[in-house]
């Protein structure tokens, strides 16, 4: 046992995979995604905390839990220490220091996460456990070839619409342009603090690659952004069949 001496309760299944705050991912939470609830869809993970004061300093804990995984087998990472400030009461008459240690260790396909504090409220948690799966290795090689082939299959549309609307396109090219920019503009903005973040704290995986195209949070431009597309390529066909019947009359 990583944590021993300490009752972390019941220990909470999730229901899926990928989660909504925690729930299955149905038609009541697609409006959660498509408002931009900023990290409501993630990667589901089995939890379990205990609530109340430390019984031992949160050093002790995480010095034992380290000996115990690496005995164990586990590759553990160097903890990661934030300090807070707290209220002692509702008036925050009196303040106090907060130590906020986060645990990360591996072991094959598994990863744990856990967040060791120093706080002594009895309705909060002092140590809350997360385990989940990493991604298989094959994510890595998918994720690029489906890069190109997606890069190749939008030059060629891109191309096409272009030859389509040659002479009466400027309606075409707005649409398409306003949807590279819905589209691009949450890459832009998410692969900077993404890479801030993981150069910041030891990550066993990488985030899932939705959100280093800035989703879910962007979720509602890139909508746009599809709508915007799907519009400008069916103008681009019509402007090619309104071609094709002046020639035939001509």
């Amino acid at each position: 046992m990583v944590f021993p001496g300490h009752d972390v309760g019941e220990i909470d299944t999730p229901p899926a995979l990928f989660v909504v705050y925690r729930h299955a991912l149905r038609l009541g939470t697609v409006k959660t995604l498509v408002l931009g609830d900023r990290g409501a869809y993630q990667e589901s993970a089995t939890s379990a905390a205990a609530f109340g004061p430390p019984p031992v300093p949160a050093e002790q804990i995480v010095a034992v839990a380290r000996d115990r995984l690496t005995g164990a087998g586990w590759t553990v990472y160097d903890p990661q220490v934030a300090e807070r400030i707290s209220c002692a009461d509702k008036m925050c008459a009196t303040r106090l220091a907060i130590t906020d240690t986060t645990l990360v260790a591996r072991r094959g396909d598994t990863i744990l996460n856990a967040s060791i504090s120093s706080q002594t409220a009895a309705d909060a948690a002092y140590l809350a456990v997360e385990l989940h799966r990493a991604p298989p290795p094959l994510v890595v090689p998918a994720g690029v070839l489906g890069t190109l082939l997606g890069a190749v299959a939008g030059w060629w549309v891109f191309g096409w619409t272009s030859r389509r609307s040659a002479q009466r396109g400027a309606a075409v090219s707005i649409l398409l342009g306003v949807a590279v920019v819905l589209w691009w503009l949450p890459v832009l903005l998410a692969v900077p603090s993404l890479l801030h973040h993981h150069l910041g704290e030891p990550h066993p995986a990488w985030h899932p690659f939705w959100e280093w195209l800035g989703q879910p949070a962007a979720s509602l431009l890139f909508l746009v952004g599809s709508v915007c597309a799907l519009l400008g390529l069916g103008l681009a066909a019509g402007t090619g069949r309104d071609r094709r019947a002046d020639d035939h009359r001509g």
